[in-house]
């Protein structure tokens, strides 16, 4: 880690706060260079143990940042309000899925084929954290990633 780099990016996702470590260490190295992480690294844990080097980080996200997103972060506000801790981002999609699945349920699809097709009906579908599409096979089609550099105002 010591040699000459332009940038680290972790290839790692949620739950692995040892990712925070990874980059305090790079940071300590090498302090003006930038450190990518994955989306799926969006995590208070992770962020909070990355130290001086979050300042570095950037994150790419299927989200936008908090402060520009009232839906998302109200969300994130309510969480952790009602559960005492800031939750990871995996918890937006999963939030999405289950209000398509309620969506799915009060129109009358109760079965998992009724329910895909369904929801490969409507290539949109409004959910009150924005918008979910998916292709013809059924996969989410990723849309906009935003790339969140000041991660300090994220974990306000």
């Amino acid at each position: 880690m010591a040699e000459n780099y332009d940038a680290l990016y972790i290839l790692a996702g949620t739950y692995q706060s040892s990712i925070g470590n990874i980059a305090q260490l790079f940071h300590y190295l090498h302090p003006e260079m930038p450190i990518v992480l994955t989306p799926w690294a969006r995590s208070p844990a992770i962020l909070e143990t990355a130290g001086d080097a979050i300042d570095h980080i950037i994150l790419p996200s299927h989200y936008s940042p908090r402060h520009l997103d009232p839906a998302l972060d109200s969300y994130f506000r309510r969480f952790s309000a009602r559960f005492g801790y800031e939750p990871h981002s995996m918890t937006a999609g999963v939030r999405q899925a289950l209000e398509l699945l309620d969506q799915a349920f009060a129109k009358g699809y109760d079965t998992p084929e009724t329910v895909k097709q369904y929801l490969l009906s409507t290539p949109t579908h409004q959910t009150s954290l924005g918008p979910v599409s998916f292709d013809k096979y059924g996969d989410v089609t990723a849309g906009k990633f935003f790339f969140i550099q000041n991660l300090r105002q994220e974990l306000k």
